[in-house]
């Protein structure tokens, strides 16, 4: 799916937690190691940081051989400036992963630092391209819009 839509999701920041193995109707679990040990009221906020390589932990998680569900969501961080598209969601789908998806820059850090980010092709570019590479390999891809979201209660654990 390219596009947005309303999304309730659970987040989670390790593939140890039983739950995330569950299936709760209506929601989304989705899966983002960068909000690892990040405080609950920010992790959001604070795992869109250049503080650290946010898809290098997705993609060192994935590889350790847990179980994937065929209804989880990989998130993952468009502009990476270690890796392309290509190749980050290559490896996520070689090791079973099917739903990949981001958050907008816009809706992260608003409309003015969104604009500077697109100067360097790190904001809705980044976010198209992912989108296209997604398509292209057969990955169901979805853009998060922090406004359009709606986390569960138990939205980081782990």
């Amino acid at each position: 799916m390219l596009g947005k839509r309303h999304m309730r999701g659970r987040f989670f920041s390790t593939l140890d937690d039983a739950a995330w193995l569950s299936r709760e109707p209506g929601v989304q679990n989705i899966f983002w190691p960068a909000l690892r040990d990040l405080p609950r009221e920010h992790a959001i906020a604070l795992a869109v940081l250049p503080i650290h390589d946010a898809n290098g932990l997705l993609l060192e998680a994935v590889a350790g051989g847990a179980r994937w569900p065929d209804e989880g969501w990989a998130c993952v961080f468009a502009a990476d400036p270690f890796r392309t598209p290509q190749d980050m969601l290559g490896r996520l789908k070689r090791c079973g992963v099917a739903r990949v998806c981001c958050f907008t820059a816009s809706s992260i850090f608003g409309d003015i630092v969104a604009e500077a980010l697109n100067q360097f092709g790190m904001a809705a570019e980044a976010e198209a391209e992912l989108a296209r590479c997604a398509v292209d390999l057969g990955l169901e891809f979805d853009r998060l819009d922090l406004t359009d979201i709606s986390i569960v209660d138990d939205a980081v654990s782990g």
